[in-house]
């Protein structure tokens, strides 16, 4: 039975682990989620993703994933790669259909756009919320906890400095 986003996110543990897979993104797959719009400008993209590799490599260390963790876990990264650079190339696609002369379009044209434009930013935001959480299916309740207390003492080091992060959390 499927519970309601406010409730689901409402229990300390389900907010913990939230909170800890936002910082998985960061580490490991923070490659994965983000590299369809790195890669569009980066120069060697060959190095970008050996860097990507041993931050997951370190990750899967700390954690002491088995091999089978690790080999889930590559595939669950492999699956929201293939994701998000589709649709960041359909978003590519969506900022070259609209007009240059905006001045140009119709209401309906707006809310066609809009509506496309908002419609692609859900199944980012989804595809991004699914892979933390295929992610941590994965994990077992101490490597759960060890993710979650990386995440508050990153949160730590961040309200230390201004409270500012690179990356809004989703949660």
């Amino acid at each position: 039975m499927m519970q309601s986003t406010s409730k689901f996110f409402s229990s300390g543990s389900t907010r913990k682990l939230a909170t800890a897979l936002v910082l998985l993104t960061g580490i490991s797959a923070g490659s994965a989620a983000f590299a369809g719009h790195r890669d569009a400008g980066h120069k060697d993209v060959a190095k970008m993703e050996e860097r990507h590799q041993k931050r997951f490599e370190k990750m899967a260390d700390k954690l002491d994933l088995s091999d089978e963790q690790r080999q889930q876990a590559e595939a669950v990264r492999a699956d929201h790669k293939t994701a998000m650079k589709s649709l960041k190339e359909q978003m590519k696609q969506w900022r070259e259909d609209v007009p240059k002369d905006k001045a140009q379009l119709s209401d309906a044209e707006i809310d066609a756009l809009a509506y496309r434009r908002g419609e692609l930013a859900t199944a980012m935001s989804r595809e991004q919320l699914k892979h933390k959480r295929d992610f941590a299916l994965i994990l077992n309740d101490e490597q759960k906890a060890q993710m979650a207390e990386w995440k508050e003492r990153r949160e730590e080091r961040g309200a230390r400095h201004g409270g500012k992060h690179h990356r809004m959390p989703m949660h």
